[in-house]
């Protein structure tokens, strides 16, 4: 799905949000809620491997990983292969529908600055970063 590109032209710095979410519904949702911010590009990715080239391209400001990306904690794996990829200024975040006792340990030790239970009102999170 990372052919859904979403760009507005302006002239402003734009923010470049990536999210990485294995759920079609999900996917489709944080597209129609991002349409609207004229201030950010939208990357989508459905497979990792996808998302990971483009981070070897793209310096992207703000990512969004689904914890249990297919797998049980899938997402630590993610962030494992794209911090290495991507600069000191980009602000990793996981997300999940089911946090558990003891993920949100897990998760801040795996290298993410938070975690965030869905649903996600993702508009108020970018504007505090």
């Amino acid at each position: 799905m990372d052919r859904d590109i979403i760009q507005c032209p302006t002239s402003m710095k734009k923010t470049l949000v990536a999210i990485f979410e294995d759920d079609l519904v999900n996917r489709y949702i944080y597209e129609k809620m991002f349409r609207q911010r004229e201030d950010i590009t939208l990357h989508i990715f459905d497979h990792p491997e996808k998302g990971i080239q483009a981070f070897k391209e793209t310096p992207f400001d703000v990512i969004f990983i689904e914890a249990h990306f297919r797998e049980n904690f899938g997402g630590i794996g993610i962030l494992k292969q794209l911090k290495p990829l991507v600069g000191s200024h980009t602000v990793f975040i996981a997300m999940t529908s089911l946090l558990q006792k003891g993920d949100l340990e897990r998760l801040m030790g795996a290298g993410f600055m938070m975690c965030l239970e869905k649903p996600i009102v993702f508009n108020e999170i970018i504007d505090r970063i």
